[in-house]
């Protein structure tokens, strides 16, 4: 079973489970740790891991701002080089 925090990352995993570009995937899988531009330590949950049919791998992660009209959300990939 697969647990989700939202109906944006439910439709996600709808999509990732019948996306043949999809090998794998994971929720939350990992913890990011990085440095902001003001030199502080700051950490960094991705909502998936994703493991592609072309050998790569991405870290997804799906956020609503409140700043962003009529409250769409956003999809920020990160890609590892494997």
């Amino acid at each position: 079973m697969v647990s989700w925090e939202s109906q944006l990352e439910r439709k996600c995993i709808w999509y990732l489970e019948y996306s043949p570009a999809v090998l794998a995937y994971e929720e939350q899988p990992l913890v990011l740790e990085y440095s902001d531009g003001g030199g502080n330590a700051r950490r960094a949950i991705p909502d998936f891991s994703v493991r592609l049919s072309d050998g790569s791998n991405v870290h997804a992660g799906f956020h609503v701002h409140s700043n962003m009209a009529n409250g769409w959300a956003f999809y920020s990939p990160t890609q590892d080089s494997n």
